[in-house]
């Protein structure tokens, strides 16, 4: 069922009715090949989060966390991941 998404985002949003299902789906095991495409310098996830053990394949790009997908480095991997996604 296609829940209405509320136009606006609020603090709320992470307990409320409205994404119940898609908190219940980041539970989920990711059943396709994926990358985790991740750094070392990410400050925002932690080293050991950031190396899935359920991902396909590992690239590690010298960024910032916004650097994983603002750097050239970044946008590098992320192009790559797709290209050569089965």
């Amino acid at each position: 069922m296609l829940r209405r998404v509320p136009s606006r985002i609020a603090l709320n949003c992470a307990t409320a009715e409205c994404c119940a299902d898609f908190r219940v789906d980041l539970g989920r095991a990711v059943e396709v090949p994926w990358t985790a495409i991740w750094s070392r310098r990410d400050r925002i996830v932690r080293d050991g989060e950031a190396r899935h053990e359920d991902a396909t394949e590992l690239v590690e790009v010298d960024a910032t966390h916004l650097g994983l997908v603002t750097s050239a480095r970044g946008r590098a991997a992320i192009k790559n991941a797709i290209k050569n996604a089965p």
